[in-house]
C-alpha cells in the first residue's frame, strides 16, 4: 500500500484530512536555523512565520549574557 492510499485510509478512519506534499521542501538544516536565530538573522521563507515568531518571542537559541 502506498503513502497516498494509507493517507486516504486514515482520512476515512479518523474523519480528518491528511495531505501529502508533492514538492520537496527547502534544503535547510536545523543547525543553520539555530545559528541564524542565535545571530538574530532569521529570514522570511525559511519556515512558517508562526515558528520564527515563536523562536523570537521565546528567545530560543540565543546566548544569555
Amino acid at each position: 500500500e502506498g503513502a497516498y492510499e494509507f493517507a486516504q485510509a486514515l482520512n476515512i478512519k479518523y474523519g480528518d484530512r491528511i495531505v501529502i506534499a508533492r514538492e520537496k521542501g527547502l534544503d535547510i538544516s536545523s543547525s543553520l536555523i539555530r545559528r541564524l536565530a542565535g545571530d538574530n538573522r532569521l529570514a522570511a521563507g525559511l519556515m512558517p512565520n508562526a515558528v520564527s515568531d515563536y523562536i523570537r518571542l521565546n528567545h530560543l537559541y540565543t546566548q544569555e549574557d
